[in-house]
């Protein structure tokens, strides 16, 4: 697997950013290909999610279109992918939907089209049939690295930065964070918002939260874009050194970052692997071939003890 593939072409048409990924033998386009859709390429994760999506159909010769709402975590229009991806020249869907539900009435139009749909990241949630499903848990990632957060602290109080309010991935680390506060009985919880994954509210939120909270100990960023936000703003307000902040996602940044000591904890939820999963289980599902209907990937804390391995690793993709 690689890191690196030249994009194709992209388009920008309602609202609707679409990456034409070609690939296969001597440059040739097939008639049949496979969509992936995200939710969005506003953040790192999704660019990571890209790469291995891109990796996957250069090593197996498919042709794939990537597909992003502009507007990112948008059900509307990642629906509206959706159905417009039915209607195209797709064998296999991959999507991680924005809105768990929301999305339902496009995964029916797949099936009654009879194209199979590979879920990946978040999860759908219907009676709908998923050909494969490729995810972490991502309560337990948090969980996990909010717990090494806690370790750390020792004591004292604590805030958490959310992803979008309703996405069901958000939800499920922002109560992974909740679980592993509370089994830490000398560190009190006083704020949860969220940052909807984005540097900069991070950075607006934590300013503000620092001035309601003055004596925060640590900072739960559910994602290495918030993680870095909130830095910035601990950093403003002349606190580097007494507020350790944890990310998740293992973003080529948040490795700099704790070598920095801008933050000091995330994990690699594994976004270049489940893009590469995704595509490779389509094309077995194309091909006719045996693929396994569900995936869980192993996740792996990053501080400063591995953080060169970690490196190392992202080197090597």
């Amino acid at each position: 697997m690689k890191r690196s593939v030249s994009w194709g072409i992209c388009i920008i048409l309602a609202g609707i950013l679409a990456v034409k990924v070609i690939t296969g033998q001597n440059g040739q386009e097939e008639p049949k290909k496979v969509a992936v859709i995200l939710k969005g390429l506003t953040t790192s994760y999704w660019y990571s999610v890209k790469d291995g999506a891109e990796a996957a159909a250069e090593d197996l010769g498919v042709e794939i279109d990537i597909l992003a709402p502009v507007k990112a975590d948008s059900n509307e229009l990642q629906l509206q992918l959706l159905e417009e991806a039915v209607g195209g020249q797709y064998e296999v869907i991959c999507i991680s939907p924005a809105d768990s539900r929301g999305i339902l009435p496009g995964i029916e139009l797949a099936n009654d089209a009879g194209i199979p749909v590979v879920n990946y990241a978040t999860g759908i949630d219907g009676d709908v049939e998923i050909a494969s499903f490729i995810r972490i848990e991502d309560f337990d990632a948090e969980y996990q690295v909010a717990s090494r957060l806690c370790d750390i602290i020792g004591e004292g109080e604590v805030v958490i930065l959310e992803g979008p309010a309703g996405q069901q991935n958000a939800i499920d680390k922002t109560e992974g964070a909740k679980k592993a506060i509370e089994e830490h009985p000398q560190i009190q919880l006083v704020a949860s918002q969220t940052a909807n994954w984005i540097r900069n509210e991070a950075f607006v939120v934590t300013q503000n939260l620092l001035q309601a909270h003055p004596d925060i100990r640590g900072i739960i960023a559910c994602n290495d874009d918030m993680a870095v936000g909130a830095a910035e703003a601990v950093e403003q307000a002349g606190k580097k050194g007494e507020i350790s902040i944890s990310g998740m996602n293992c973003a080529d940044f948040a490795l700099e970052a704790i070598k920095e000591g801008r933050i000091h904890v995330t994990i690699d939820v594994m976004a270049y692997e489940l893009g590469y999963q995704a595509v490779e289980v389509a094309d077995k599902i194309r091909n006719g071939e045996e693929y396994e209907e569900n995936i869980i990937m192993e996740t792996e804390i990053c501080d400063i003890e591995n953080v060169e391995k970690m490196e190392k690793k992202h080197q090597r993709e």
